[in-house]
């Protein structure tokens, strides 16, 4: 890629017309933790969390004291409104999820050379229960190697303002917190171990726990629950997998009854005394279902089979769609992937374990899809039946990538 300067007078039209007026009317507020002169003429790298899908464009809009070159998936990249930014800003650095490619760490090491500054996520994807995500290890060696100011902003909020599970947005408050993290200074005496446990300490996040104090209320007509079971599919009464439903603010198993209440503080209480709940929050009933995952899949024999269409991304395009390939199975266990077409002369697909990296959950415009970037291609499968779980795939994955590369660590 070739770096261009940003269109600064672009940049500030953007940051005026396009984001800030809506951001402050839809109960957003930004915080400066430093003089924004300080880093007039100086080079920074803009870290932040990734609670939500929209918090990219409610952070960027904060960045008001510096012109940044926004690092953004190759996907994101690709999508409309983003390409067209890019074009408009030349402002835009793409890379692709769990990938080695050296190519866009040498443009942002090139922007940072050249006096530029950049704005990046490290978790990589969005939070999918309102906590923090790994981070690579390489984010601090970038970080060491670069030797720039570096601030770091977090959001409260931004989770329960835009759920994974639910792709309707909520009224209700955010705050995005820019402060100091490591001086350029500070960098020269720190090791990228050193500079990496202090990014995490001060990445992590929980938005369940931040709103037990604040009790802020993000109203979405009484229908907190809805979608919830694209999330959560494990009953904690009868241990039924896949059985779960929200109806309005009420999440319910439909193979044992046991129903309970998710208000608009994201707080669960029980309708009945037959109904048990034994998690405080959301990211807690989550992080049970990892466990469960991770005691699955040590049985030498785990298999996990489920139908799907397969889809790729066209590379020749500059647009993000998928075009669907084929209709088959896909089957996870520790040989890896395996993806078999149902009719002949289609593309079938393997992943051995020891290279099954990802496999992303989304859910956009009511599509469920898990997908991948193996060998410099996004590849989707996308269920069949409406009752699969992406989550549980995509946890079966994660689970079985810690036991084949013992340097990446999931939460």
């Amino acid at each position: 890629m070739s770096i261009k300067p940003i269109s600064k007078t672009y940049y500030k039209l953007l940051k005026l017309i396009l984001f800030f007026p809506t951001h402050i009317a839809s109960g957003i507020r930004y915080y400066y933790h430093f003089e924004k002169n300080a880093y007039k003429n100086r080079p920074v790298i803009v870290i932040g969390d990734h609670a939500s899908r929209k918090l990219v464009t409610n952070m960027f809009a904060g960045v008001t004291f510096k012109c940044v070159y926004v690092v953004m998936s190759y996907l994101r990249g690709r999508e409309p409104l983003f390409h067209f930014l890019s074009e408009l800003l030349h402002g835009c650095i793409t890379m692709k999820q769990i990938s080695n490619d050296p190519a866009p760490v040498k443009d942002m090491l090139t922007v940072l050379n050249k006096k530029g500054s950049l704005f990046l996520l490290p978790e990589g994807r969005f939070s999918y229960d309102g906590s923090c995500n790994p981070v690579r290890r390489s984010v601090a060696k970038l970080i060491k190697i670069a030797g720039v100011d570096v601030i770091i902003c977090n959001s409260y909020g931004a989770y329960l303002q835009n759920p994974y599970y639910n792709e309707t947005p909520r009224k209700g408050k955010q705050e995005y917190h820019f402060r100091p993290l490591f001086s350029a200074e500070d960098l020269k005496s720190m090791s990228a171990d050193e500079i990496y446990d202090e990014l995490m300490i001060n990445l992590s996040y929980n938005d369940y726990e931040w709103n037990r104090t604040k009790q802020n209320s993000y109203l979405c007509g009484d229908r907190n629950a809805e979608g919830l079971e694209n999330l959560l599919y494990y009953c904690p009464k009868c241990g039924s997998e896949f059985k779960l439903k929200g109806y309005g603010s009420d999440f319910v198993c439909e193979n044992c009854g046991n129903l309970v209440h998710l208000n608009d503080k994201y707080e669960f209480s029980l309708n009945d005394e037959k109904s048990v709940m034994p998690y405080r929050d959301i990211s807690e009933w989550y992080t049970d279902q990892r466990r469960r995952v991770q005691d699955e899949i040590i049985k030498p024999d785990f298999s996990i089979t489920y139908d799907c269409e397969m889809w790729t991304i066209d590379e020749n395009r500059k647009s993000a769609d998928f075009d669907r390939q084929s209709e088959g199975v896909v089957v996870i266990d520790h040989k890896g992937l395996t993806y078999t077409p149902k009719t002949e002369n289609s593309e079938g697909l393997f992943v051995p374990a020891n290279e099954l990296l990802s496999f992303y959950a989304d859910i956009e415009k009511g599509i469920k899809k898990n997908f991948m970037f193996y060998r410099d291609r996004y590849v989707d499968f996308r269920p069949i039946s409406k009752k699969n779980n992406i989550i549980k795939y995509m946890l079966v994955v994660e689970e079985l990538r810690n036991l084949y590369h013992k340097d990446w660590t999931w939460k």
